[in-house]
This record gives C-alpha cells, sequence and structure tokens, in this order.
C-alpha cells in the first residue's frame, strides 16, 4: 500500500527512504519494491525481527521463552532487501542504545558490505535508540547522503 502512496507524494522527485528502529526492516523493504529509491537510511534499526527477538530474549529464559514475530514481517530482511540496491546507503548505530543494542546496528551494516550494498555504517558512542540528532557528527552524516543523492551518485 506504501508504494503507490509514495510514488503520489514524490511527483518525480528524489527519493530517500529513513527508517528508524523496526522501521528500517520496512524501510528497506519498500525500498525493494519502490526501484526509483535514491537512497535509504536505517536508524537505530537491525537486520531482521529474528535478530532482534534474540536480542531481547535473556539467555537464561531462552529454552522457555519464544517471541512471537508476525506472518510476513519475519521473512524481511535488510541485507537482503537492499542487495540490489544501486543508491547509497547509510547505516546509523548508537552504542549507548538501551532498545535495540548496537550490535544489531553493526550487524546490519556489515552484512549490507557483505552483499556489495554502498553502505555507510556510522556509530555513535554516547548515542542512545532516539537521540542521534543530538550526536556530534550525526548531521555531516546525513547531509553527506543527501549530497550523494543529489548528485545523482
Amino acid at each position: 500500500a506504501l508504494v503507490p502512496l509514495v510514488r503520489e507524494k514524490a511527483a518525480g522527485r528524489k527519493i530517500v527512504l529513513w527508517g528508524h528502529s523496526l522501521g528500517g526492516l520496512v524501510c528497506s523493504e519498500l525500498a525493494a519494491r519502490l526501484p526509483e529509491t535514491d537512497g535509504v537510511i536505517i536508524e537505530t534499526s537491525a537486520r531482521n525481527a529474528r535478530e532482534v527477538a534474540q536480542a531481547w530474549t535473556p539467555w537464561y529464559a531462552a529454552p522457555f521463552v519464544r517471541i512471537e514475530i508476525a506472518e510476513g514481517f519475519g521473512d524481511i530482511d535488510v541485507a537482503n532487501a537492499l542487495k540490489a540496491f544501486k543508491g547509497p546507503v547509510l547505516v546509523l548505530g548508537g552504542e549507548q542504545d538501551k532498545t535495540l543494542p548496537v550490535q544489531l546496528a553493526r550487524s546490519v551494516g556489515k552484512a549490507l558490505k557483505d552483499e556489495g550494498v554502498a553502505a555507510d555504517y556510522i556509530e555513535f558512542k554516547d548515542g542512545g535508540h532516539s537521540d542521534l540528532i543530538l550526536q556530534d557528527g550525526f548531521a555531516p552524516a546525513v547531509t553527506g547522503l543527501f549530497a550523494q543523492v543529489a548528485a545523482g551518485s
């Protein structure tokens, strides 16, 4: 349902999709279905819902607890969705993220590189889940991606 809406709202302009938290998974899937996407930002996210479920399950509870992942959502994998993407991708992680531990964002960055995607990974030492915008270096990182998109590279 988002594909026609994004096309309508973009009206021929450049498209940069930005996904925060679990929205990073949705954003990557949308980019795969919207080939005219010019750039993607994945902020404090994870590669897939299974990695999130594993990170949220304490080791001692693993034999007894199973996080149920909605049908279809469990199949989304950021690296798989973006493996054919040709535009720039920026993955942002916060070392102090208590919601989605930073190793999940690192996993996204590594998986994208392994797929040959033109992805940059930037980690903010003092960044948490929802405060990266306040971190030194955030604005240059994001404006750098937008400059790449504007230049058509």
